[in-house]
């Protein structure tokens, strides 16, 4: 388990607690700037939890969250209170059964990104901005934009139902972007 606080998290490198089973991640700061990769992945067991909590978090395009398992995909939940901007790849997926990605906060922008619940036996969960209809408990946004490079996968890769896809806000939702949530064959 690796845990990080502080008043500024400018993260570069590689911050990984892999294993058997995929370890826990908790990335906590007033600004998050996440340039490098963050993993919690499963070799032969399921994939870990990566949390990270800032009023601010800003991901280019070189920054990478991966909880991925053998088994049954982790959990990824990025919270900027006030602000998220992504580019990153988050992957939550499985190779039987798969995780969740969960991306919250006032204002979100997706630009490029690419996000990832996908699983042989059926998708996860991908929410950017709240759940479905603005219900369930949790910060919903104000405001949602996501470009047209960007990426939201909750399919099923071989057999087995695709997971959910929400895109929500409770203002203004702009949305580009490619949601799928396939069936597998």
């Amino acid at each position: 388990s690796i845990r990080l606080t502080a008043g500024f998290q400018s993260l570069g490198g590689t911050i990984a607690a892999d294993g058997t089973s995929g370890g826990a991640v908790a990335v906590q700061a007033h600004n998050v700037n996440q340039y490098g990769s963050i993993t919690a992945n499963g070799s032969s067991g399921n994939g870990g939890r990566i949390d990270m909590m800032a009023d601010s978090i800003v991901q280019p395009n070189t920054a990478a969250v991966t909880a991925h398992g053998a088994t049954t995909g982790g959990t990824i939940r990025v919270q900027g209170r006030d602000s998220v901007f992504s580019s990153a790849t988050l992957d939550a997926g499985g190779t039987r059964l798969v995780g969740n990605v969960e991306l919250r906060g006032d204002a979100l922008t997706l630009a490029a990104a690419s996000i990832s619940a996908t699983g042989a036996s059926g998708g996860g969960s991908i929410k950017v901005g709240g759940d479905y209809q603005g219900r369930g408990a949790g910060q919903q946004a104000s405001t949602v934009w996501v470009n047209a490079a960007t990426l939201l996968d909750a399919s099923a890769t071989r057999h087995g139902d695709g997971g959910k896809v929400v895109v929500w806000s409770d203002r203004d939702t702009a949305f580009a972007g490619t949601a799928r949530s396939r069936g597998g064959a």
